[in-house]
C-alpha cells in the first residue's frame, strides 16, 4: 500500500515535465531548435557526428565562423567533449570518437563573437 500511495504522489508531483521539454521546437534542417544566448542553435546528432547551424531571434541565419560551440556527450560511463569548427559559413561540425546513442546526455556551450555565452541542454 505504501509502494502504491509513493508511486501515485511520484506521478502526481513529477508529472511529465522532466521528460518532455515544451521550450525545444523543430528547426529548418530537422534538428532541435532553442534559445541560447541572444540565439537560436539547430543541434543534429547522427551517429558520429553533431552540426549546428546558428540564426537570429528572426529566423535568419548567421555566420558561424567566429562563434565557438563546444558539445558535451555524456552516455553512460562515456563522456566526449567536441569543438565544433565552421565547415561552411552556416555550419559547424564535430565528429566523436565514439557512436553517439539516443540516449545520450547533450549539452551546448556557446560564445558569440560579441563574448555572450551560454549554454543549453538537449
Amino acid at each position: 500500500m505504501k509502494t502504491l500511495l509513493l508511486i501515485a504522489a511520484m506521478m502526481f508531483w513529477g508529472g511529465t515535465s522532466g521528460a518532455q521539454r515544451s521550450d525545444v521546437v523543430g528547426g529548418p534542417h530537422g534538428g532541435k531548435l532553442q534559445e541560447v544566448a541572444g540565439v537560436q542553435v539547430e543541434l543534429l546528432v547522427g551517429e558520429m557526428e553533431v552540426t549546428v547551424y546558428v540564426y537570429s531571434t528572426d529566423n535568419t541565419p548567421l555566420d558561424v565562423r567566429d562563434f565557438n560551440i563546444t558539445v558535451s556527450i555524456v552516455s553512460g560511463r562515456n563522456h566526449e567533449l567536441l569543438q565544433l569548427r565552421a565547415e561552411e559559413p552556416f555550419k559547424l561540425t564535430g565528429n566523436g570518437k565514439a557512436f553517439l546513442r539516443p540516449y545520450s546526455a547533450v549539452k551546448l556551450y556557446l560564445t558569440t563573437p560579441t563574448g555572450m555565452t551560454g549554454s543549453v541542454e538537449y
